[in-house]
């Protein structure tokens, strides 16, 4: 049938081809779809000239597309539009034009265009600013389990912005974003409760995320949860647990907490001190990249090597050798997290 001139069919081939990630072939069938004014075929050529996927890129060619999409209703391609003119990509920067484009998806329904004019509204971008206006947008994409639109109403909870601040209200939003989402959810609740980023620092509640995130297997959660039982972060000081949740972090790849586990057995610290072992953990941490950035303190320093240079010198030559042997093995068995 595509063969034949039937849009519906072209359209699907396209799609098809799409999938199977032969995207020059998608494209032909689109630009014949598209030809024949089929909205979803025009909407989905322009992402592939937006994004140069089976065809040069071209962002005023996919602002084309979208808007002949657009204006037979196509909410996607409104969106995209609206943000083409919010940041001046394939059009000139227009961010007042931005919102009515933004607004004609989010009044089909369509989540992702309601919480970006709930963000207009939230951050008076092209429109005043309005608290109420925000948190209407955010609750209608919420209610379809928009992860973006549920952390933002925890977040306006948890800052008392247009409502009272609640702070069991914004850990009730935010176990929805939770259950909605992954385990990449818990990391963002981790870092935001434990630094007090865009919230109100709370210790407590960052361990209870970072329980979560380690019960789920999630190496960030697991080190992050054995640093604040090493250091009474929101619990209390326990070095068994500490030294448990770092090692299990440690050997799924993650070099941050490789680092604290050779830097614990350097200073016997929760665990019987050992040169040897301190040596190797150290090691992998330095070659799965970690460096002088990454320590906590923000000093350029490194302490890494240094701590590494520490445990050699209490080695034998012979100890050393068995040091750098284990060390190649752990960088074998623990490869870094990607």
């Amino acid at each position: 049938a595509a063969t034949q001139g039937n849009v519906t069919a072209q359209y699907m081939t396209g799609r098809l081809y799409a999938a199977l990630s032969y995207n020059v072939a998608a494209v032909k069938w689109y630009t014949k779809a598209a030809e024949q004014e089929c909205p979803e075929a025009q909407y989905e050529l322009g992402v592939c000239y937006e994004a140069g996927d089976g065809v040069g890129k071209d962002e005023a060619k996919a602002a084309e597309l979208y808007r002949k999409a657009a204006e037979q209703g196509n909410a996607q391609a409104q969106t995209n539009l609206g943000s083409m003119y919010d940041v001046g990509i394939g059009v000139e920067q227009d961010r007042k034009q931005a919102v009515p484009w933004i607004r004609k998806a989010a009044d089909q329904g369509y989540a992702k265009a309601q919480f970006a004019l709930g963000q207009k509204y939230y951050h008076g971008v092209g429109v005043a600013k309005d608290y109420q206006q925000t948190l209407d947008w955010y609750h209608k994409a919420a209610e379809q389990g928009h992860l973006d639109a549920l952390m933002s109403i925890g977040m306006m909870y948890a800052n008392g912005e247009g409502v009272p601040q609640d702070a069991q209200q914004a850990i009730g939003w935010f176990n929805k974003a939770v259950e909605k989402g992954d385990v990449e959810v818990l990391n963002q609740l981790i870092t935001m409760y434990r630094v007090g980023y865009r919230i109100p620092k709370d210790l407590e509640q960052a361990a209870v995320w970072a329980r979560m995130a380690a019960d789920q297997g999630d190496a960030f959660g697991q080190s992050i949860l054995g640093e604040m039982y090493a250091n009474g972060e929101g619990v209390r000081p326990d070095l068994k647990q500490a030294i448990s949740w770092i090692r299990k972090a440690a050997e799924q790849g993650a070099r941050s907490a490789q680092y604290q586990l050779g830097v614990m057995y350097l200073q016997g610290r929760g665990i019987p001190q050992d040169y040897l072992q301190a040596y190797a953990w150290i090691s992998v941490a330095v070659a799965n990249g970690y460096n002088e950035y990454e320590a906590a303190d923000g000093y350029k320093t490194d302490y890494a090597i240094r701590s590494r240079e520490l445990a050699a010198a209490r080695l034998t030559p012979r100890l050393l050798t068995e040091a750098q042997a284990l060390s190649h093995r752990y960088f074998k068995d623990y490869p870094p997290k990607k």
